[in-house]
């Protein structure tokens, strides 16, 4: 989700592990960066809602995940399911 291979002080943002309702490190919201993620993904309800790529920790399958953002907060698990199945209208 909100991959970026650059980063800020805590380190690259890429590959981190973020819970719901735990902000994640990302461009602050003056960045032209941030704009751009937010104009990319915008929702009508001011959110913004992105596909993502995963791996089930247990089987090792490839998935994906619909997840929800306020602001850079990750606020909701919307979908998931196997990567095979990318759901529609969401760029990998």
């Amino acid at each position: 989700m909100a991959s970026d291979f650059d980063g800020d002080d805590s380190g690259r943002f890429a590959f981190k592990e973020v819970r719901l309702q735990q902000r994640m490190s990302w461009w602050p919201a003056g960045h032209a960066k941030f704009a751009q993620w937010r104009n990319a993904f915008s929702a009508s309800d001011g959110t913004a809602v992105e596909a993502c790529t995963g791996e089930c920790e247990r089987c090792r399958a490839d998935l994906f995940g619909v997840i929800r953002f306020a602001d850079v907060t990750p606020i909701a698990l919307e979908a998931v399911g196997l990567d095979a199945d990318w759901p529609a209208g969401f760029s990998r």
